[in-house]
């Protein structure tokens, strides 16, 4: 009678656990003195659209919204895509855990007198925790478990931190005074 239950359970451990040896290859990989990102030359706003309308289905169907803000301009730079897109995803993903359906996700795009990029993924949900504010990027931080119950590795973020900063750039969360979300992430990359 309880076997479905017990193999439910292994299955759900497995890919938690799965997960966990996954992100963690990907954060050591990172952390490499060897590692370089492969740099290839591309217009970034055409990259975060691109990515950004692939989203868009996915959110829809987990009960989400997406609002978008981009330029029509073509900003040239040198970005590794699949990493680059790895630091969208992880946010994103946290937006999707940590949040009820109905939430909205905001993502825009602006250049800062053509030295950088700045790109910036938030939402309108639940927030961070001010406890949690200052070690957001650190290995293994995950949020409340009260919060929900689809907790992650705790290394997307500073998986994303690592990243970012190969290519030259910072990530950071926003605090409240400099945004109207709930919470926003913003990545500055130097063009």
């Amino acid at each position: 009678e309880n076997m479905q239950k017990y193999l439910t359970t292994i299955y759900q451990k497995s890919n938690t656990l799965s997960e966990l040896i996954n992100s963690f290859y990907e954060f050591s990989k990172l952390d490499h003195p060897e590692f370089k990102p492969v740099l290839e030359k591309g217009d970034i706003c055409e990259y975060f659209r691109e990515y950004l309308a692939g989203k868009y289905e996915e959110l829809e169907l987990a009960g989400f919204h997406l609002e978008t803000d981009l330029p029509e301009q073509q900003v040239e730079m040198e970005f590794d895509h699949m990493q680059l897109k790895r630091v969208f995803e992880n946010i994103i993903t946290n937006s999707v855990k940590h949040n009820r359906r109905g939430t909205t996700v905001y993502a825009s795009l602006f250049v800062e007198k053509e030295e950088n990029v700045i790109i910036r993924i938030g939402d309108d949900g639940v927030g961070i925790q001010d406890s949690l504010r200052e070690s957001i990027f650190e290995p293994f931080v995950v949020g409340d478990e009260s919060r929900n119950s689809k907790q992650g590795t705790g290394l997307g973020l500073a998986i994303a931190q690592r990243i970012v900063n190969l290519h030259g750039g910072t990530i950071r969360l926003l605090t409240p005074q400099e945004t109207e979300k709930s919470t926003e992430f913003e990545v500055r990359l130097p063009v």
